[in-house]
């Protein structure tokens, strides 16, 4: 078990809008944030200059770039501060952001995934196309599956889980130009093509 203090020592990132040190000046070496004492961090996850807390109870904050509304913060300002997200049910047990991406999401308790950021492409499987700025429940998951993990490409999502009769799945959404989010409808047209162009806005089982 580690403090906020041991976490975040370790903590390293180039831009400090991403750092939450209330300025914008590059760091050259790990430079130790200004969190709260009582702020206990357990996960950490970082994006396209912006970054994500989850602390012991289940609480999450964000900073930083904010461009497409992944902070979920109802706004698309930076924050230089870490900044709580409003998520509206169970405590978040998982974060996830990847380098280059601008969009996240957050899974809960109970298998719901909580998505919010950049949606060109049906990344965040909500079934629509446009950027969020406030978490969303992904309803084809919740209503079907509990999710365990998940992953963001910049125009594409996976996740993993489990059906309502316990059986293991992986499922995906989003720009399909490569053939990378794989639908079963796509399998056929894999044998003779390598470039699969339309996009899958709600998540798919592989």
């Amino acid at each position: 078990m580690y403090s906020a203090k041991t976490v975040m020592e370790n903590l390293v990132s180039v831009k400090s809008y991403t750092q939450s040190l209330d300025d914008i000046e590059d760091r050259l070496e790990p430079t130790l944030l200004p969190l709260p004492s009582h702020l206990r961090i357990k996960k950490i996850a970082a994006g396209n200059e912006f970054t994500f807390l989850l602390s012991f109870e289940g609480a999450v904050y964000s900073f930083g770039f904010n461009g497409s509304g992944q902070l979920g913060l109802n706004n698309t300002s930076k924050v230089c501060v870490p900044t709580n997200v409003h998520i509206t049910e169970d405590k978040v047990t998982r974060i996830i952001a990847s380098n280059g991406c601008e969009h996240c999401f957050s899974i809960t308790t109970n298998g719901h995934v909580w998505a919010m950021g950049y949606n060109n492409y049906g990344q965040l499987g909500i079934n629509s196309q446009g950027n969020v700025s406030t978490p969303i429940l992904v309803k084809e998951l919740a209503n079907n599956y509990k999710i365990t993990s998940a992953a963001c490409s910049y125009y594409h999502s996976v996740f993993i889980g489990r059906t309502k009769n316990n059986v293991e799945c992986v499922l995906s959404c989003g720009r399909n130009e490569n053939g990378q989010v794989l639908l079963l409808s796509d399998l056929a047209w894999l044998c003779f093509r390598n470039c699969i162009t339309h996009t899958q806005s709600y998540p798919r089982t592989c």
